[in-house]
């Protein structure tokens, strides 16, 4: 874990940079946390304490999702959220991390990747330190897999994770996570809405170190049209393993997380299609 850390270094909420969170022990070394509730038009915001913004560009759209606010990525449109560079969002080797994105997925034509965060890939000397995404390696339409992508130290070889089993595209909010030490490639563990999916290396054995190098982390798109179609209202990167039973309390109710204050909040009569929880909240418009 990065010493001190003790809140995400990223993380949206409305009270002036401070998490406020209903269980705190699961951000714990968190490195990345951006929720709904601090999308504004020209900034997704920080309130970790650690100034992380992350800048739309190109787009994307705000739009409200179940959870609040979110983002709309229209496909081949180059929409993406830029956050600048920080030694804090760099993973070396023996770093362990976990990553999770809140996102509707409108469409993954075949052989396409969709990347939720992308750390070299889009910078011109390519040094890939890691690449979270959803692709689709089905030969069909509108099917999709979790998958986790890197670049060796040298920069000589990739490294790719990839689940299984493919899922259907059907309009639904996901919670993707993934978890990996670097350096052990037996580390790593992909949960979709906090199940765990079977997957495996390959490409390498995520037993090497990954390339780092000084470049922005890009949400929702990296070179050429890896990007997303569909809509993104968390993400998160923690500089620790999360064990899979927290990572089952955040799916279940990913809203119950967070207190947004000071905002005027409306209650659903239901929870949304196939969402369960005890804590269902929309945020009015803004």
């Amino acid at each position: 874990m990065h010493p001190g850390i003790k809140y995400p270094i990223i993380g949206g909420n409305w009270e002036k940079h401070k998490l406020k969170c209903k269980a705190p022990h699961l951000w714990r070394g968190c490195g990345l946390a951006l929720p709904p509730f601090n999308i504004t038009e020209k900034k997704w915001l920080d309130t970790s304490g650690y100034r992380n913004h992350g800048t739309p560009t190109n787009g994307p759209t705000r739009v409200m999702t179940p959870y609040g606010r979110g983002l709309d990525f229209a496909f081949t449109a180059d929409n993406h959220v830029v956050i600048e560079d920080s030694t804090l969002l760099t993973l070396a080797d023996g770093d362990s991390a976990t990553f999770l994105a809140l996102l509707r997925i409108d469409a993954v034509p075949d052989s396409h990747q969709s990347y939720l965060f992308d750390k070299g890939r889009h910078s011109s000397d390519a040094k890939h330190n890691y690449g979270v995404r959803v692709i689709n390696a089905s030969g069909i339409a509108d099917n999709w897999i979790p998958s986790f992508i890197y670049r060796n130290a040298p920069n000589t070889a990739w490294h790719r994770w990839n689940a299984t089993n493919h899922l259907a595209v059907d309009q639904n909010f996901h919670l993707v996570a993934m978890t990996y030490t670097f350096g052990s490639g037996t580390s790593f563990k992909a949960y979709v809405d906090g199940v765990p999916v079977a997957g495996g290396w390959n490409l390498g054995n995520g037993n090497d170190a990954p390339a780092t190098s000084a470049t922005d982390l890009w949400i929702g798109h990296t070179k050429d049209t890896f990007e997303i179609d569909g809509q993104l209202t968390m993400v998160s990167l923690s500089r620790r393993i999360w064990a899979p039973s927290e990572i089952a309390i955040f799916a279940a109710d990913p809203l119950a997380m967070w207190t947004p204050r000071p905002l005027q909040i409306g209650l659903y009569a239901a929870p949304p299609t196939g969402v369960t929880g005890q804590y269902y909240r929309r945020l009015l418009a803004a």
